[in-house]
């Protein structure tokens, strides 16, 4: 659409299915249901169309076409490799206009990549549509038609857009603060933040900051009702790279008075551990709010020196405080693309399966929780309120002997 298309289509599903999505560069089809890409209006209803007008003539070479993914409610950028199974278009035309009619350029059939490339023999032509005749459901989709020119630049690299959040109730509310890392080619330009599609007063354009290919944008926020958000930041891209936008971030802003995660580097947390890896996987990251271990490696959690038990990993409060939840997060198996944890979310490679939750008497450290055979990403453990200045993970079993955490939170009144 920056350089003149005007999107189209034969049947349209509703307006959250908007013909602009499929020319506005976001190809993974980021937000689907909201602007994500285009949804036919009814199903097995072929052929299907959709068209890209060009501000003039153009002389094209190639068509890449872009399906939904299986994964659709968190996709990645499409890469030339990966596959669909559920939902994209299996079978279709290229056409472009001769002036007077369509012509085929070139035909797809028994497609299964979610980012199909296709070249042909330099034509001249002011559009060019996608007559889609089969897909793995019924229903026709895209999210993105790109159409090159000879001679036409490369695709701007493409960025990555990692959320994080951090909650500081006070007696006037809970005010969040966001936090979005953006990585690329020296990436500029602004992060929007959203609490799903509704924009966050102040958080609208948030311009990165900082140097280097990974910059960030921190926005903070009063605004937010108590209630679970579900929260998007979203990279517009620059002249050097591709826009993108963050996994949903789940956010709880609790009541003024409500539990608090005493553990918080934020509420003055500090993080220690038995053995450290190397600095890539530092104490620090234990307590930053990164529940999904978000750059693992990188910053993204912590990772023990060698496979020997027990390992620990400690939380030391800013003061005394009396807690009764003690949470611990354990590394994805998926842990280059974590999604952010749930309480079912299960692990069978990495996590932590046996530990004991102790706290600090004084004196010595006396266990008030203990769990055998854990699977869960996210353990939450109770226990009879107790007032201590730390808490300690003291873990004696992991799924591969390797002792690995990306967060612990310590909750209390």
């Amino acid at each position: 659409a920056t350089s003149g298309g005007v999107a189209s289509v034969s049947t349209l599903y509703s307006a959250s299915y908007p013909a602009s999505s499929l020319n506005n560069n976001n190809r993974a089809g980021t937000n689907w249901g909201s602007g994500g890409g285009w949804n036919s209006a009814t199903p097995n209803a072929y052929p299907e169309w959709a068209q890209i007008n060009f501000s003039a003539s153009k002389t094209i070479s190639k068509v890449v076409v872009y399906t939904v993914q299986d994964n659709y409610a968190s996709p990645i950028e499409p890469t030339d490799t990966q596959a669909f199974t559920k939902f994209g278009v299996v079978n279709f035309n290229v056409q472009i206009w001769t002036g007077t009619s369509w012509t085929t350029v070139a035909t797809v059939s028994g497609n299964n990549l979610v980012k199909r490339t296709v070249t042909f023999t330099p034509v001249a032509t002011d559009r060019v549509r996608i007559n889609i005749t089969g897909t793995a459901d019924g229903w026709s989709r895209l999210t993105e038609i790109e159409a090159w020119s000879n001679g036409a630049a490369a695709p701007a690299p493409a960025t990555t857009t990692a959320l994080a959040s951090s909650l500081n109730p006070s007696t006037s509310g809970a005010a969040v603060t966001f936090t979005a890392t953006v990585t690329g080619v020296a990436p500029t330009g602004s992060v929007a933040f959203t609490d799903g599609s509704a924009a966050i007063s102040g958080c609208a354009a948030v311009a990165l900051a900082g140097s280097g290919n990974a910059r960030t944008a921190a926005c903070t926020t009063a605004t937010l009702s108590v209630a679970t958000h579900s929260i998007v930041a979203t990279y517009a891209g620059d002249a050097n790279n591709a826009g993108s936008a963050s996994s949903i971030l789940s956010q709880v802003v609790g009541s003024a008075g409500a539990s608090t995660n005493v553990a918080l580097a934020t509420s003055g947390g500090v993080a220690s551990v038995s053995t450290l890896y190397s600095a890539s996987y530092p104490a620090s990251s234990l307590n930053n709010n990164n529940r999904a271990g978000t750059n693992w490696g990188n910053g993204g959690g912590w990772n023990s020196a060698t496979n020997t038990f027990p390992q620990w990993a400690q939380i030391t409060f800013n003061g005394s405080k009396t807690i009764s939840k003690v949470v611990v997060y354990s590394v994805q198996d998926n842990y280059a693309s974590p999604i952010e944890p749930t309480d079912t979310q299960a692990f069978t490679k990495f996590g932590v399966v046996n530990f004991n939750v102790q706290s600090w008497t004084g004196t010595s450290w006396t266990t008030v929780a203990t769990v055998s055979g854990n699977n869960l990403i996210r353990r939450t453990m109770t226990f009879t309120p107790v007032a201590t200045d730390r808490v300690r993970i003291n873990i004696t079993g992991t799924a591969d002997s390797w002792s690995r955490l990306t967060e612990i939170e310590a909750w209390g009144n």
